[in-house]
């Protein structure tokens, strides 16, 4: 691969990834739920389910964690 040259399928060079979009999506969701909730409320709620997920990802990983003896 030189400098000018892209190693990509001629549709994976033109595609764009729909993450920029959603990004800009979240903030404007996040802008109207907080003026209808109002910004306390709003950041509550997002740390909230900030910590469920947390909890959710910690209980997988102790369901899906192989068994490990240390000694």
């Amino acid at each position: 691969m030189d400098g000018r040259r892209v190693d990509a399928a001629p549709d994976e060079s033109t595609s764009k990834p729909p993450t920029p979009r959603a990004a800009c999506l979240a903030m404007v969701q996040q802008q109207r739920l907080a003026q209808r909730l109002g910004y306390r409320r709003s950041l509550t709620g997002a740390v909230a389910l900030f910590v469920l997920g947390l909890l959710a990802c910690a209980a997988a990983a102790v369901v899906l964690a192989p068994q490990r003896r240390l000694l």
